[in-house]
């Protein structure tokens, strides 16, 4: 029998009848007909037999039933998970409460080390949430806004420093605005297809708390860095506005409820203050 695994989501319905309802893709992995199937209970060494029905079309999926007092025992609920692992003998049902998952794929978020892996962390997050990568992000930053982050500053010439921002809040950051300057809306795609920004600390001191961090393009950080600059938060902490030489500029939250989720106000602001630049510049 082939080896394989993966994961099914428990549903308010297929809790109720006590069954596990696995999709068309891993038909493969299962008899073509009505049987029993031996199945193993999360670590335990007992075999128990348990009915069986193949994919059909009526059903659209292939079911293991009398799951029921299993699903009791842990206390299932819906959004938790089942994690079906074929074995030679048989096929090992490993409950993972959804709670669970969070915590593990939280864990690997942190512990990125690439912004790859930490995307990919994401990713797996967003699908144990039920959730888009974009809302995952969001609530993950809303989260780690309420931690203490302690920075790691490398020196690189007198007056100026490099800031090392953890694998993971580059990837939450860059999900959540796609690259795009909170300040001007600017962004542009690399050669890798990556979209290019710069993560600003507004309070040098803050540390890498999601309040004290700004996407940026490179001209509105330089700015943010050298020029008279003023900032305007809100009263959970958020920077709303900037005031760079005495010119006030609103800043894109994606964070704060009360705006949009999207970019489309983001990108309009963005083509409002280019045009608004290109104008004045010709009269």
């Amino acid at each position: 029998m082939k080896q394989a695994s993966f994961r099914v989501l428990l549903t308010k319905s297929r809790l109720e009848k006590g069954l596990l309802a696995i999709s068309r893709k891993f038909r493969s992995l299962f008899p073509p007909s009505a049987q029993k199937v031996t199945v193993f209970f999360d670590d335990e060494s007992k075999p128990y037999q348990k009915p069986y029905t193949p994919f059909e079309a009526a059903t659209r999926e292939s079911r293991i039933y009398s799951l029921r007092k299993w699903f009791l025992k842990h206390k299932a609920t819906v959004g938790d998970w089942v994690e079906v692992i074929v074995e030679k003998a048989g096929y090992r049902l490993i409950f993972r409460k959804r709670s669970e998952e969070e915590v593990r794929y939280r864990n690997e978020l942190q512990e990125a080390e690439t912004e790859e892996q930490a995307t990919n962390a994401l990713r797996k997050l967003a699908q144990t949430q039920k959730r888009s990568l974009r809302e995952a992000a969001i609530k993950e930053l809303r989260r780690l806004s309420k931690r203490t982050w302690e920075r790691k500053r490398i020196v690189v010439t007198p007056g100026e420093r490099y800031e090392v921002v953890p694998a993971s809040l580059r990837a939450l950051l860059k999900t959540v605005y796609e690259g795009h300057c909170q300040i001007c809306g600017f962004t542009f795609r690399k050669r890798n297809g990556e979209p290019y920004f710069e993560v600003h600390h507004v309070d040098p001191e803050g540390g890498h708390q999601p309040q004290n961090l700004l996407v940026l393009c490179a001209n509105c950080h330089a700015q943010m860095e050298h020029a008279d600059v003023f900032v305007e938060r809100d009263a959970q902490g958020w920077v709303v506005a900037v005031t760079i030489n005495g010119e006030r500029r609103p800043v894109y939250q994606a964070l704060i409820k009360s705006l949009p989720t999207s970019l489309m106000l983001l990108a309009l602001w963005s083509f409002l203050t280019l045009y608004y630049h290109a104008t004045s510049h010709r009269i």
